[in-house]
């Protein structure tokens, strides 16, 4: 065996080129979702993880379905609860803001407004058999899923039936939460446009320091609104460290295990339940997969010290500190080198 593998100018080169593009990847995923908290619009809501969660069907999915308190939406389907949930949000704006008493009759106002509606969304006879029809599918779904956790079956290879009824669901639970989410979104609405600049600003000056860096405050106590918000940082700071080549071999892992896991929420496998968000078809490797390789190969080589600030850290600090450890000269540490001499004194 030879003393190592030599990597040319080249090949080294289009590999920090790689990840680079990777680092860009995810650093722009990142700040998008970002900004869909600190401006959401219309166009562009809040990122929200709950749907791609609820939705797994790969090896994962007994784990990220825990996420998910209500995962097929059955709460939004109890008016009592419905309305339960609209005074919870009511309330923690109230709280946030401090809102006054006028600027909560205005909302109590919109909030009378939504009530009529839901009272008679839930009182048309069509629209309860729809109801009822949506539950009965997503129990014989949750009983589906209940026999494959008792064989152990951690992938739902070839579950047709299953698949059918999930997507029967999600149709039919579609025209159901159109209605439901829009009123919640008015109410929102209504809520943001009585809150003042001066509410704003005052609730900015009660942060601590460090929720500076955060673009929700106080922290969502929903673990998927968590999960959303975490997600984004966390591809953020990953393809910012990638990007720059900062800690370069554990951002690339990190970067792998993030796309692992998606991967195996979601995978191309046969027999499972096709996902494509990108309208592609796949068959075992999809782009995730991929990406993830290629991200598990940078995360074994030093490209970080090649083109980034790991060769900056490295020269300056931890070289410095290996010698002082270890007594081992280095390159970072000029040391003079004797010359051999011959015995002979020069003429």
């Amino acid at each position: 065996m030879g003393k190592g593998i030599r990597i040319g100018i080249l090949a080294a080169f289009f590999l920090c080129l790689l990840r680079i593009a990777i680092g860009w990847h995810f650093l722009y995923e990142g700040l998008v979702k970002l900004e869909s908290f600190r401006n959401p619009s219309d166009e562009r809501k809040p990122f929200d993880a709950g749907p791609f969660l609820a939705s797994a069907t790969g090896p994962l999915r007994r784990y990220y379905v825990q996420f998910v308190p209500d995962p097929y939406g059955l709460n939004k389907l109890d008016r009592d609860t419905l309305l339960s949930q609209w005074d919870a949000i009511v309330e923690e704006y109230r709280e946030r803001y401090g809102l006054s008493e006028e600027q909560v009759r205005r909302v109590r106002e919109k909030l009378d407004e939504l009530r009529k509606q839901v009272d008679d969304f839930f009182a048309d006879q069509a629209v309860q058999v729809e109801i009822a029809e949506y539950r009965r599918l997503v129990e014989r779904i949750r009983e589906h899923e209940r026999r494959q956790l008792e064989q152990g079956r951690w992938v739902e290879w070839g579950a047709t039936e299953l698949t059918q009824l999930r997507s029967q669901a999600r149709e039919r639970g579609q025209q159901l939460f159109k209605w439901i989410d829009g009123w919640t979104e008015e109410l929102r609405e209504t809520l943001e446009s009585v809150v003042t600049e001066e509410q704003r600003q005052k609730l900015a000056e009660q942060r601590p320091w460090w929720a500076l860096l955060l673009v929700q405050w106080p922290i969502p106590e929903d673990p998927v609104q968590r999960i959303s918000l975490g997600v984004s940082y966390g591809l953020t700071i990953i393809g910012g460290l990638m990007l720059v080549g900062l800690f370069s071999r554990l951002s690339s892992l990190g970067a792998a295990l993030f796309l692992l896991s998606v991967y195996l929420a979601h995978p191309p496998w046969p027999g499972l339940p096709e996902f494509s968000p990108d309208g592609g078809h796949y068959m075992i490797v999809n782009k995730e997969l991929i990406e993830a390789i290629a991200a598990l190969s940078l995360a074994c080589l030093p490209t970080g010290r090649w083109i980034g600030l790991d060769a900056l850290i490295r020269g300056l600090i931890t070289r410095r500190l290996q010698y002082k450890l270890t007594g081992k000269a280095d390159d970072a540490i000029r040391r003079p080198v004797p010359q051999p001499t011959s015995g002979k004194t020069p003429a």
